[in-house]
C-alpha cells in the first residue's frame, strides 16, 4: 500500500479500506481456529465442568469474533460501493445470477 499515492481523501480511504480488507480474512480465519478449537476442546472435556465453561467462553468469543469481523467487512463494502463510488474488485462481485 502506498499512502503517498493517494491525491485525495476519498483515494486515501480507498488505500485504508484496501489495507483492511487484507487484515479481515487472516483474521477470520484465526477466529475460525480458535471457534474449532474450542469446539473441539469442548467435546474432548465432556466431563469436566470447569473445562466445558472454559471452552464455551471460546466458542462464544470465536463466534463474536467471526460477526464482527463479517459486520466490518459488509460495512466497508457498503460505504466504499455507495458513498465513495468505488465499485468492487471484480474477484469480490458476485457470479450469482439475477433473481427478479
Amino acid at each position: 500500500m502506498n499512502f503517498s499515492a493517494a491525491q485525495n481523501f476519498g483515494d486515501l480511504v480507498g488505500v485504508l479500506v484496501g489495507l483492511i480488507n487484507l487484515v479481515i480474512p487472516v483474521l477470520s480465519g484465526a477466529a475460525l481456529v480458535l471457534f474449532l478449537y474450542g469446539g473441539v476442546r469442548f467435546i474432548m472435556r465432556a466431563q469436566s465442568v470447569k473445562g466445558k465453561n472454559k471452552d464455551k467462553d471460546m466458542l462464544i468469543w470465536g463466534i463474536v469474533a467471526l460477526f464482527v469481523l463479517v459486520s466490518v467487512w459488509g460495512i466497508l463494502r457498503f460505504f466504499t460501493s455507495s458513498l465513495l463510488d468505488q465499485a468492487a474488485p471484480a474477484s469480490q462481485t458476485s457470479t450469482f445470477p439475477a433473481i427478479y
